[in-house]
């Protein structure tokens, strides 16, 4: 079977940069973010939060 490898890649001051190269500190503000933006979606849209429950 053949290997998969994925890059992920962030715009960062409009530069294209590997995630892996992001200080920890924007990551962390990144993962809040997604937190929050998540939470609410899903609190605006249960039948969405249900389908991946399934």
């Amino acid at each position: 079977m053949a290997e998969l490898k994925v890059s992920l890649y962030i715009i960062k001051n409009g530069e294209t940069v590997p995630i892996e190269t992001v200080p920890e500190e924007d990551c962390k503000k990144m993962s809040e973010r997604l937190g929050r933006v998540m939470s609410d979606y899903y609190t605006q849209h249960p039948d969405e939060f249900v389908k991946i429950m399934d």
